[in-house]
């Protein structure tokens, strides 16, 4: 029998011993506890299923501004139905591209909001010269009309006279015939009469269709000497502001008459017309009419002109 030496085996022989602990460095592990472990494993999940709920109903968060632009400033346009408007498209500004940057943003143009289809109405430009030119102003008040020969109610010794007046119309009618008006306004027509009463119609009308009209009343008479004369314009004591003034007067055929010592001519119809020019204050005008049987008569007025 062998004799052993050193010490006695421990009686646990599962459990190696301590000095062969210690001789090979190894250290026995001490028995671990799970309570902790298992406490922060559930406070994980608990704050993870409530961190997912936050990130679900948070807010959207503004977008990093982009280095080197501006951001573009929403504006709200109102869009109206008038026609006559145009819409005018909004266009948004486009972030300028950072040179640094690898990825440059760019902010995509919309239309949205904008209706589409919308034409703008032409609009025809008439400046006022044309608009002016163009367009007859119509008169508020008709024209006016003055007749100067003959005088209602006259009575003449020759079966005709002239009909001499002015307007501010273009058109004038004597008893319905057409008469010619000058640039003046200047109208005049021998109209041949009837014996006895006679009706004498004068209308001036506008381009607007206005009309201005007046009605006479002449008597053609016989002779009260052998010798007819009358005058028909001017009457005595008329006042006038123009240099000169129109003679009208009425005598036979083979009359031969003068005004103021100058013979005046007779028409065919026994009409003779000319003028005077008178100076400042009162204006005497003399008719003379004589025939080859010796006859003669005469008649004088008084013009004044005042300038």
């Amino acid at each position: 029998m062998i004799a052993q030496s050193g010490p006695l085996p421990d009686k646990n022989p599962t459990e190696p011993a301590k000095g062969s602990q210690r001789r090979f460095g190894i250290k026995r592990p001490s028995q671990t506890n799970w309570l902790p472990i298992v406490l922060i494993l559930v406070s994980l999940l608990v704050l993870a299923a409530c961190g997912g709920e936050s990130l679900a109903t948070a807010e959207p968060t503004t977008p990093p501004e982009v280095s080197g632009s501006t951001p573009a400033k929403a504006t709200s346009d109102k869009i109206t139905s008038d026609p006559a408007t145009p819409l005018t498209q909004v266009t948004p500004a486009t972030a300028s591209p950072d040179p640094a940057s690898p990825n440059p943003v760019r902010i995509p143009q919309t239309t949205a909001g904008v209706p589409k289809n919308i034409s703008t109405p032409e609009v025809s430009v008439i400046s006022p010269t044309e608009a002016t030119r163009n367009t007859p102003v119509k008169a508020s008040e008709p024209p006016t009309l003055r007749v100067l020969s003959p005088q209602d109610g006259t009575g003449v010794e020759v079966a005709a006279l002239k009909v001499m007046g002015s307007t501010s119309g273009k058109f004038i009618q004597i008893n319905n015939l057409p008469i010619r008006v000058d640039p003046q306004g200047n109208f005049q027509h021998d109209l041949p009469l009837q014996q006895g009463v006679n009706l004498i119609e004068v209308e001036a009308s506008d381009e607007f269709g206005q009309t201005s009209s007046q009605q006479l009343v002449v008597f053609s008479v016989e002779p009260t000497a052998g010798l007819p004369l009358t005058l028909l314009y001017p009457v005595d004591g008329l006042e006038v502001a123009e240099p000169s003034v129109p003679i009208v007067g009425l005598s036979a055929l083979d009359a031969v008459v003068g005004i103021n010592e100058i013979p005046t001519e007779v028409n065919e119809l026994g009409i003779f017309s000319t003028s005077v020019n008178l100076e400042e204050g009162p204006n005497l005008i003399e008719v003379v009419a004589a025939d080859l049987g010796g006859n003669v008569r005469f008649q004088t007025v008084v013009v004044f002109y005042t300038p």
